[in-house]
């Protein structure tokens, strides 16, 4: 689907609907995983191989929001025995925050007698700073957190048989597919195809977590540095006579810096615009800055 500033989205149906219909997006991707789990043995089969690591082997039947106890809490998704224990709960998260049922309410509703989980499903760049807060919490309320895994997915043994787990929507989906592949179910992978799409989306367009350093000074001073390339080359077009600033000035934007000129004589267009704009090497994803000055200042050493 093409948008004015010419980026191309590969965005599915289901990213489209829920980007315009609907409030909450975690709460369509939840649905979706579950329609996707109740319709495919093969898909449960691929959610168990990432449950596996904490001890899950089990055929669990999956329902979303079941509610129980005095708290009222509601994970995302249950995943239960034969015989009705909590086995699996997951808690599906784009870029909302945590609850305060979490994860310790959730922790006391998974079964003790058997190895159970509770799985936040996240997107990639949360891992390192929603992890941390999970144990944080846990550890807090009495919980002793062992960690078992730290790597592609993160996992830690609890007290008795409970598991914590975080791993990433690209890696259930994956691993989704691949079982659905082996056994030739198209119709499960057309569905995964099209909650992945929401995924993509909403990764994409999510507020990044704060990294450490980026209130230090280097963001600034780099931000400032780009900004001066495009006033070096532009002043020394100018002195040089190869443009024209008369009437134009630099222009501040929300998401960037432009400056105007007029090439000199005028064999292009008029007011070309160099400029720094953040909004386009987002949604992009293109070295769309440091191309566009890296041409402007080669045509200024060539001109001037």
């Amino acid at each position: 689907m093409g948008n004015p500033g010419g980026h191309v989205y590969s965005s599915s149906l289901l990213a489209h609907l829920t980007k315009n219909f609907a409030p909450h997006p975690e709460n369509v991707a939840t649905e979706a995983l579950s329609h996707i789990l109740a319709h495919s043995a093969s898909a449960r089969n691929g959610l168990t191989s990432i449950l596996s690591g904490t001890g899950i082997s089990e055929n669990l039947s999956y329902r979303t929001q079941q509610t129980e106890g005095d708290a009222l809490a509601r994970p995302d998704l249950t995943g239960r025995d034969d015989q009705g224990r909590n086995v699996v709960l997951i808690e599906a998260k784009f870029w909302a925050g945590l609850t305060d049922n979490q994860p310790n309410t959730y922790i006391a509703m998974l079964a003790d007698d058997v190895p159970s989980t509770l799985c936040f499903l996240i997107p990639q760049e949360r891992m390192t700073s929603l992890w941390p807060e999970v144990c944080s919490r846990a550890s807090d309320t009495g919980f002793t957190v062992s960690m078992e895994h730290d790597g592609e997915y993160k996992s830690a043994r609890l007290a008795g048989n409970k598991h914590l787990l975080m791993t990433t929507w690209t890696t259930v989906l994956t691993a989704i597919e691949t079982a659905a592949t082996a056994s030739g179910e198209t119709l499960t992978l057309s569905d995964v195809s099209q909650l992945r799409g929401l995924c993509e989306e909403q990764e994409a367009e999510g507020f990044l977590p704060i990294r450490p350093g980026e209130f230090g000074p280097e963001a600034p001073r780099r931000i400032l540095g780009l900004m001066n390339v495009i006033d070096q080359v532009i002043n020394g077009l100018a002195q040089a006579g190869s443009i024209s600033l008369a009437g134009l000035r630099a222009t501040p934007m929300r998401n960037g810096y432009r400056r105007y000129f007029n090439p000199m004589p005028r064999i292009l267009p008029s007011q070309f615009r160099p400029r720094l704009q953040f909004g386009l090497v987002a949604t992009a994803r293109t070295p769309y800055v440091a191309s566009g000055l890296s041409s402007i200042w080669e045509y200024g050493r060539a001109r001037v």
